[in-house]
């Protein structure tokens, strides 16, 4: 993962009308629309991203399985 890529990712959820959430398994919860919170998840061993909606679509370039 860039900074590119954070700046991508942060980019594309501030197109999403709806609360986007990184989270980690510690229950640290930051803003997918923060480029700083972004940037600070990236120090979790894994990163979740919750959202009321669907938005796999729109972030799918980021999500590994």
């Amino acid at each position: 993962i860039t900074t590119g890529d954070v700046t991508e990712f942060v980019r594309i959820c501030n197109t999403i009308p709806y609360r986007i959430d990184l989270c980690n398994d510690d229950n640290h919860h930051v803003s997918g629309k923060s480029l700083l919170g972004a940037l600070y998840s990236l120090e979790w061993s894994e990163i979740y991203c919750t959202c009321e909606q669907d938005v796999y679509s729109k972030i799918q370039k980021f999500v590994k399985e």
